[in-house]
């Protein structure tokens, strides 16, 4: 149980995270987010280990890039 729970945690708090940025981007990222989401809580990315810290600076990355790229006139 508690090998599942550090496994899943990280991938649910950054889909959570994107969850709670999607409000905030235009539609052409909301897919990619949609995605990205999708991916980790289906458990698509089994075969790689769990780096907390790794995945929470990727998705960290991912709404900052998309939310910089809001700010640009469409």
């Amino acid at each position: 149980m508690f090998a599942a729970y550090r496994y899943w945690a990280p991938r649910f708090e950054a889909a959570a995270l994107l969850e709670a940025a999607l409000p905030h981007v235009r539609d052409n990222a909301r897919l990619a987010f949609t995605a990205m989401m999708t991916a980790l809580t289906t458990g698509e990315t089994a075969d790689q280990p769990t780096d907390a810290a790794r995945l929470r600076r990727e998705t960290l990355a991912v709404i900052r890039s998309a939310l910089r790229s809001d700010r640009r006139p469409p």
